[in-house]
């Protein structure tokens, strides 16, 4: 028997039934894959790409079904290709590398392209709201957003990590510059307040006790390399120093930065920005 080809309009009253099929199959469904797709195709994103749902000679679903269990959340009909009568390939099957999404933004042209990938992420999460999440699922901002994110401020984001990357050896750069990202309304090239928060974040210089950044970054300096605060803490921190600074707020003590359990409520300043979810 060789195996037959045809483009197929999968609804999801189709996929179900295809998925009455997926008995052999020993590969437990990815949920949160499932999510990230339904996504994908709720927005209009999804494309046929020529990978198929394949079926075997004897009717058995061997790929295919991530994708169709997301057309069945989606509630979408979708167009793709459909193998049946292969043999036996369960063992071919899904045993590539996948491609990474910073490759995918290298091959646009995108320099420091995993640090792109991840800026946009937190920046994105936390216009979703997300910011406080202790994390963000790998649904919650799907590829196609941060691909068109990148490509809509490609040159703020560079300027993000550019003063990001300042704070390396103290904290994770990413987290800093989505900080200035987002605390500059989206232009951290523009903002004295970004380029000066990286430069005492970075150096300590002509810093006193009373400033936010001060304790920001003493608090950071105070953990040895075998115990470090987690990202959330990290995030949340800075989240509060910088807050405070943009509200020329002062703190005397570290304990200020750390533990505040709210943010500042006074009117933001011009041209700078609020960063979302203090903890």
């Amino acid at each position: 028997m060789q195996p037959t080809s045809s483009i197929v309009n999968i609804t999801p009253g189709l996929a179900e039934e295809m998925l009455k099929c997926n008995n052999s199959n020993f590969r437990p469904l990815d949920q949160s894959r499932v999510l990230r797709y339904a996504k994908e195709m709720e927005r209009g994103n999804w494309v046929m790409n020529g990978q198929g749902i394949v079926f075997d000679a004897t009717g058995e679903l061997v790929d295919g079904q991530t994708r169709l269990a997301a057309i069945v959340k989606s509630g979408m009909t979708i167009q793709m290709l459909v193998v049946r009568g292969v043999g036996d390939v369960s063992m071919t099957v899904d045993r590539g590398k996948p491609r990474q999404l910073s490759q995918w933004l290298r091959h646009k042209g995108m320099k420091n392209a995993t640090s792109m990938a991840a800026v946009s992420r937190l920046v994105l999460s936390h216009d979703r709201g997300l910011w406080r999440n202790k994390s963000f699922k790998s649904y919650d901002i799907v590829d196609s957003e941060i691909i068109s994110f990148c490509e809509a401020n490609e040159d703020e984001l560079y300027s993000a990590i550019r003063l990001g990357a300042r704070s390396q050896g103290l904290m994770v750069g990413s987290i800093a510059a989505a900080i200035y990202f987002i605390g500059s309304g989206g232009s951290p090239s523009a903002s004295e307040t970004a380029e000066w928060f990286s430069d005492k974040l970075q150096t300590g210089k002509g810093l006193v006790e009373e400033e936010p950044v001060y304790h920001f970054r003493e608090w950071l300096i105070s953990f040895n390399k075998d115990i470090r605060p987690s990202a959330n803490a990290i995030r949340w921190t800075m989240t509060n120093a910088w807050n405070m600074t943009i509200l020329g707020k002062t703190s005397t003590t570290k304990r200020a930065i750390v533990l505040a359990l709210s943010g500042p409520r006074a009117q933001t300043p011009p041209n700078q920005v609020l960063v979302e979810g203090q903890i």
